[in-house]
């Protein structure tokens, strides 16, 4: 920026004698002269107009950074794939319909660079964290421009959601929205313009409840010594639920920003046992409460050896609260909740 070129002049045999010395040197004739011709700026321009002239480069420099920063358009993603997760900025500006065909061309190995996760695709993309990632959700409720769209790709899930500036997160099955793609983009001729309303119309009634987004992981995993349990062990539409206790540190496992003064947030932990397939679920449910009253659904992904750590702290629990084992107490409450069967003989 701002930079002025010299031209200088040598005799081509001159040139090509003078290149093989400096080759042979591990240097060449450009930088030789670059470097010659800051000393010599360093030896003739007077220190104090120097510092002036620095100063004067950086302002030049900054300003020109905050003006590509405030026109700077992207996107922001989280994606889960096979139980990993990411998220992350990029200047790979998608709207839902073309994430949606990208999504369904990726699933069907349809793209000229198949990566090796659908992550991979997004080149010179920006990692943030989760509180990053809700920052941005924000921002783009804000409807400021600058984020051209929000997105959870779920593949283990089989679910695309994305943020709209007037109604928040919608979801969708990628089923669905492959095959809106499909039949917004079966005619190569049509503009964008003119492929968003069949896009639409093959999605509508298709929205689905949106789950629990889920929260990029801190820095550790659970260990045994972090589980324990308080209250109640309540039943809820086939499901044991337990009340973890956080005594530790929340941001370490969970990605959060509680332990901080910064903020008056505080969280809430919740463990799930399914009654029916006699296991722990996959999840943990996490409800963010914020200091302004405000609170949010998240969802932690469990990896096998935590889920075998909470089985193993359940059977405890239930055999103090209930005095018998998960399986017995769910067995009773299947009991309890089937309902009665027969008629009477009896005339009234």
């Amino acid at each position: 920026m701002g930079d002025v070129s010299i031209e200088l002049w040598l005799n081509k045999y001159q040139y090509t004698a003078l290149s093989d010395v400096l080759y042979e040197k591990g240097t060449d004739i450009k930088a030789i002269m670059q470097q010659k011709l800051v000393e010599l700026y360093i030896q003739t321009v007077p220190e104090q107009e120097r510092i002036e002239i620095e100063n004067r480069i950086n302002a030049e420099r900054l300003a020109a950074e905050q003006r590509a920063q405030e026109m700077r358009r992207f996107s922001v993603y989280h994606v889960t794939e096979n139980g990993d997760s990411h998220c992350f900025e990029s200047d790979y500006c998608l709207e839902l319909m073309q994430l949606a065909l990208l999504v369904s061309r990726y699933q069907r190995g349809e793209l000229k660079y198949q990566p090796e996760s659908f992550t991979a695709l997004f080149r010179n993309s920006v990692s943030i964290n989760a509180v990053q990632f809700e920052e941005n959700v924000k921002k783009r409720m804000d409807n400021t421009g600058r984020i051209t769209g929000v997105f959870d790709i779920d593949f283990d899930r089989q679910m695309i959601s994305g943020v709209n500036i007037m109604d928040g997160w919608k979801a969708y099955s990628m089923k669905d929205t492959g095959t809106a793609a499909y039949y917004a983009y079966r005619a190569n001729y049509l503009p964008e313009d003119k492929r968003w309303p069949i896009f639409l119309e093959r999605l509508e009634g298709r929205e689905l409840t949106q789950p629990a987004p889920l929260i990029t992981a801190g820095c550790r995993k659970l260990k045994g010594g972090d589980i324990s349990f308080s209250d109640e062990i309540m039943e809820t539409d086939g499901r044991l639920n337990f009340y973890i206790n956080v005594p530790f540190n929340v941001d370490e496992i969970f990605g959060t920003h509680v332990e901080t003064a910064n903020n008056d947030d505080w969280i809430n932990v919740y463990a799930n046992y399914d009654i029916v397939h006699g296991q722990v679920c996959d999840t943990l449910d996490i409800v963010l409460n914020r200091g302004d009253g405000s609170c949010e659904e998240l969802a932690y992904q469990l990896d096998d050896h935590e889920k075998e750590l909470l089985l193993s702290k359940m059977q405890d629990y239930c055999m103090k609260q209930e005095g018998m084992t998960l399986e017995d107490y769910s067995l009773q409450l299947q009991e309890e909740s089937e309902p009665l069967t027969g008629t009477s003989n009896q005339q009234m």
